[in-house]
């Protein structure tokens, strides 16, 4: 009787420390693969990770913006920023010039966002400019490249600051006395906006 308790207990003391070590194995295993982030579980949003809307896709802004320090081109203006990716985004500008009669400005740019996360941080703003305005005997049009090197800051809700300066080079089109203008310029940018 008394092996035959004892063999049992032997079973039973087996059974009990296999099924225990059997609950261990899937609850470590277990626990592996619930702290495991399947490949397209990314975290999306880089500037805040407690913000889950997701990546920015697309900058509204609007602010002053001047070529050079003479006040005929210096003006108010809109942009909307594509964003392309982590790095880059295509910028369409235009901007309005009060104190050049008629005077306006269309822009074309590849914001590049150094630190890998859009419309926050440092950036380089490379862009092909058209102005034009009217003088004396017709109207002038300036066709320029330029570059502004900035910082820009985006809170959580999406609000964002962007403050950059850099250089312009501008060359008339068309011929006769508008033919000097143009040359190398100061470029200034300053705006605020929303990030979506």
């Amino acid at each position: 009787m008394k092996t035959a308790g004892r063999r049992a207990f032997g079973l039973v003391g087996a059974a009990d420390w296999l099924s225990i070590g059997l609950a261990g194995t899937v609850a470590l295993f277990s626990a592996r693969l619930w702290a495991s982030d399947p490949r397209d579980d990314v975290e999306t949003d880089h500037i805040d990770a407690f913000d889950d809307l997701g990546p920015r896709a697309v900058g509204v802004f609007a602010g002053p913006d001047a070529i050079g320090f003479r006040s005929s081109r210096a003006g108010l203006g809109a942009e909307v920023d594509f964003v392309l990716g982590d790095t880059a985004a295509v910028s369409l500008g235009g901007l309005w010039l009060p104190l050049a009669q008629g005077g306006y400005r269309v822009s074309v740019g590849t914001p590049l966002f150094l630190w890998a996360v859009p419309f926050h941080g440092l950036y380089v703003h490379p862009r092909v400019t058209l102005d034009h305005r009217a003088v004396a005997d017709g109207s002038l049009d300036l066709a320029g490249v330029g570059m502004t090197l900035g910082w820009e800051l985006t809170w959580r809700a999406g609000f964002t600051v962007r403050l950059g300066s850099g250089a312009a080079y501008e060359r008339a089109l068309g011929g006769g006395a508008n033919a000097v203008a143009g040359g190398i310029e100061p470029l200034f940018d300053g705006s605020v906006g929303w990030a979506f």
